[in-house]
């Protein structure tokens, strides 16, 4: 199992969003990976190269359908008080101002 020293990430409170996360993912059975500049860092960081920084944590997220992207995006709204940001159904806010990008991939495509 990789381990990765947060600080190193570049992200200011990379930890909290990412449990939260994979906590909500949990509870509704969904699957996710990292994708974009944090997973560069993670790679980076592993590698004892320099990661830079990024202002969002994007994740795919693996959903069959909308009404289960939803339950994510709610759950995570209700439960961990993220918000949407107008005009980007994709991007939720978490408390601590960090952009979240959630993006679905999977059984949904097809639909």
């Amino acid at each position: 199992m990789l381990t990765t020293n947060y600080d190193l990430l570049k992200v200011e409170g990379l930890k909290t969003p990412l449990q939260e996360i994979s906590e909500a993912c949990n509870i509704l059975g969904i699957n996710f990976f990292i994708v974009g500049a944090i997973a560069r860092n993670i790679w980076l960081a592993a590698n004892k190269e320099n990661a830079t920084g990024t202002k969002d944590l994007d994740f795919g997220v693996c959903v069959p359908d909308e009404e289960t992207y939803n339950e994510l995006r709610n759950k995570l709204i209700e439960d961990y008080n993220y918000q949407p940001k107008k005009g980007n159904a994709f991007c939720l806010i978490t408390s601590e101002g960090i952009q979240v990008d959630l993006l679905p991939f999977g059984e949904i495509e097809k639909g």
